[in-house]
């Protein structure tokens, strides 16, 4: 058990001796931590730690209600609290991420010289966790001049770039590809983003560029220059193949044009697939045009190559155009559906409408047919031909084929509806009546 003090009060003495007594006080039991101020009558108070010193002690209250401003302990014990009280206040780590780096989109602009392309690559990526990462850039095939992170010159070495501060950052670099005289391919690897982009300068406007892996191609020329740009997505390989347009001259107009239409009349509308194959033997074109009437609403189009088309007021017709990518060589063929609205009352006489290729010779074949609850009667001109056409289609009824310059009409009608009936009946006879059953 501590010993206890007296409840006398100490001497009254001066100032500075009663700071001089209550120094020695505290020297006496910082030196000895057992001892432990306390009121002679409230030792059953006492804490059961006997590291403790109160300062400063009254012996009026007892321990248990005093509030001291210090408290003292062996300095073993305090180094226990303080690491406890640290440990409870420090957060709690994050946890690491999955992963050291990300990639995000890549921007690869380009031109073609003589002996060498071109390149720059503007590139976003993320790194975590660490101070200190190595990003895999495996760019293959290439030569590169300038490498930068952040606008700061960067360490790269051994197809890898050292990233000191984790964050987003972004990268940009200059490189170029060799190419042999006359080499009209080439390819180069790239690290696999996100999304690449590529845009590339050629030579001449003549020039044409054929870019893999396969994607959507935009051609522009500005001020005499012509670029193509691609939308890759995510890979890890691109190539470049050059075509240069051959020297055969384009003639204004294919020589003929074969015209195939299969006309069908059926309930709610009327429609008119086409199919036209150009000939133009030892030349190529890359421009074709087919002419038709107003009322005709464009349903379908399938032109193998097809850059562009579009649909324009020709006077009293309308004139599809389209635009190929390549110029098709000797021959193209060119599909497309039209439609138009059935009419309100029947019968009616309506004649199949004439599609007008631009061809210095055309030639027609018309199929008329007719759908369900649909009356067709053929109307040709007298110039027209028939002929037999083996090709059937499905859920309607040919009426006929004919050839020849001259327009094909038609007569329209509700068909008749057909009615059958099965009677079965049996007679029964007996001595007083006769039944049907």
């Amino acid at each position: 058990m501590a010993p206890r003090l007296g409840k006398a009060a100490p001497p009254a003495v001066s100032n500075v001796k009663f700071l001089t007594y209550w120094l020695l006080l505290a020297l006496v039991f910082l030196a000895h931590p057992t001892f432990l101020f306390a009121a002679g009558d409230e030792q059953k108070d006492l804490p059961e730690a006997r590291d403790t010193v109160i300062v400063p002690y009254d012996p009026k209250v007892p321990v248990t209600a005093q509030r001291p401003g210090k408290v003292y302990l062996q300095y073993d014990r305090f180094l226990e609290l303080w690491e406890a009280a640290k440990a409870n206040r420090a957060p709690e780590k994050a946890a690491p991420a999955p992963v050291a780096f990300a990639l995000g989109a890549a921007r690869y602009e380009g031109r073609v010289e003589e002996k060498r392309a071109v390149f720059s690559v503007a590139m976003e990526f993320s790194t975590f966790d660490d101070a200190w990462v190595k990003v895999p850039l495996p760019f293959d095939g290439v030569q590169i001049s300038e490498l930068a992170v952040d606008g700061k010159p960067a360490a790269f070495a051994e197809g890898a770039l050292v990233v000191e501060k984790p964050g987003r950052h972004s990268l940009t670099a200059a490189f170029e590809i060799p190419l042999a005289a006359g080499a009209r391919e080439f390819a180069w690897g790239i690290p696999r983003t996100a999304a690449t982009r590529l845009v590339l300068t050629l030579p001449e406007t003549r020039w044409m560029a054929r870019i893999a892996p396969d994607a959507g191609v935009i051609e522009r020329t500005v001020d005499g220059k012509k670029t193509v740009t691609a939308a890759l997505g995510t890979t890890a390989r691109i190539s470049v193949t050059l075509t240069e347009a051959e020297g055969a001259a384009r003639v204004v107009e294919p020589a003929t044009a074969d015209v195939e239409t299969a006309a069908l009349a059926l309930a709610g509308y009327e429609r008119f697939e086409t199919e036209i194959a150009f000939s133009f033997a030892d030349a190529q074109q890359d421009h074709f045009s087919v002419s038709f009437e107003k009322r005709l609403a464009l349903a379908a189009l399938d032109a193998p190559g097809m850059k562009s088309w579009k649909l324009t007021d020709g006077g009293e017709k309308q004139v599809l155009e389209v635009l190929l990518a390549e110029p098709a060589k000797e021959s193209f063929r060119l599909a497309f559906v039209t439609e138009r609205a059935q009419v309100e009352k029947f019968p009616a006489t309506r004649t199949v409408p004439q599609f007008s290729p631009g061809a210095r010779r055309v030639n027609r074949t018309v199929s008329l047919y007719s759908g369900a609850g649909i009356a067709v009667v053929a109307e040709p001109d007298a110039v027209l031909r028939q002929v037999q056409l083996a090709k059937q289609r499905e859920g309607v009824k040919l009426a006929g084929a004919w050839t020849g310059a001259g327009a094909l009409g038609y007569r329209t009608s509700l068909a008749e509806s057909g009615h059958e009936a099965r009677v079965d009946y049996v007679y029964q006879v007996n001595r007083r009546k006769i039944e049907l059953i």
